[in-house]
């Protein structure tokens, strides 16, 4: 495999009863923050909201849909993500100029925060929570929500690099992700979960030359520890994994569904728009596509 090329592996540690996720998402952070015109600072907090997409893309399956937004007190305000089952993933950052307006973490993230999360079926919602975001960092607080909201011991780890060039400005996007599944021992999962958070795990999954599947295997050795290495913890643990949906930034809006969103307005008022303008303009918030419209498109009668 290219290692330029973003990628998922979802996998299971089937004698630990461990799901995992490892994914790139040079590419798609980058498409996000251009999309954006995003600085280094929100590039940074951005980056790492949409590769937590990424990671949890394969909880999905059909046409479900997660919905995440971190709220902060701080600088940083908000982040919403949408992610599906085939890792299409689009977000949106309040801020995205805070270089010179953030000097500390506190001035970014505030004092506190709140995170929510839908799960939806074509617009059906199926479930949904919220909870505090008080650990004021994008993927400790989806953490703490799915320990808490979902009943899922979850650890991620993120890794992010960056070029001094605004043309090609991410070096390197990448996450991992364990989740305890059912019978997993909550005991030994701590310990992953604080392997995981080892500077050595970090320096592994920002590695740029390293063959994919091998850096793979380097993480599950960092996290199940026990100073073994493959083929050991295959032999005694069972690993079973796949390469699944690449992740890409991705938006399904289309003209039909704006037109849609610009009925919403009602005649009257569309009315006065194209007397006073001769058309009618509206932008995704996610793709920052913009469409025009005249009033020869709608009955207004």
């Amino acid at each position: 495999m290219d290692n330029t090329s973003d990628f998922l592996i979802r996998g299971v540690i089937n004698e630990l009863n461990v799901r995992f996720t490892f994914v790139e998402t040079t590419a798609t952070v980058t498409e996000a923050i251009m999309v954006h015109s995003a600085d280094p600072l929100c590039a940074l907090t951005f980056g790492k909201a949409i590769t937590v997409g990424a990671l949890i893309a394969p909880l999905l399956n059909g046409d479900e849909k997660y919905s995440i937004k971190w709220e902060y007190e701080g600088l940083l305000g908000s982040i919403l993500v949408d992610v599906n089952s085939k890792c299409d993933v689009r977000g949106i950052p309040k801020e995205t100029m805070l270089m010179d307006r953030v000097g500390t973490n506190e001035e970014l993230y505030g004092d506190n925060g709140q995170i929510s999360l839908i799960k939806a079926d074509n617009g059906r919602i199926l479930n949904s929570g919220t909870s505090a975001a008080g650990l004021l960092d994008i993927s400790d607080d989806i953490s703490f929500y799915m320990a808490t909201s979902d009943q899922l011991e979850t650890e991620f780890l993120t890794a992010a690099g960056f070029n001094p060039d605004p043309e090609h400005p991410v070096k390197m996007f990448a996450g991992f992700m364990i989740q305890a599944m059912p019978d997993c021992d909550l005991e030994q999962f701590d310990e992953f979960r604080t392997n995981m958070q080892l500077g050595s795990a970090v320096t592994i999954l920002a590695a740029k030359d390293m063959p994919v599947e091998k850096k793979l295997w380097k993480l599950l050795e960092t996290v199940i520890g026990n100073n073994m290495s493959y083929p050991e913890i295959d032999q005694n643990f069972g690993v079973s994994y796949e390469f699944s949906s690449s992740p890409s930034y991705s938006c399904p809006c289309n003209r039909d569904k704006m037109k849609a969103a610009v009925l919403l307005l009602g005649k009257p008022e569309l009315k006065e728009i194209f007397e006073a303008n001769g058309e009618t303009k509206i932008t995704c918030q996610f793709c920052n596509t913009k469409y025009v419209f005249g009033a020869d498109e709608f009955d207004l009668s």
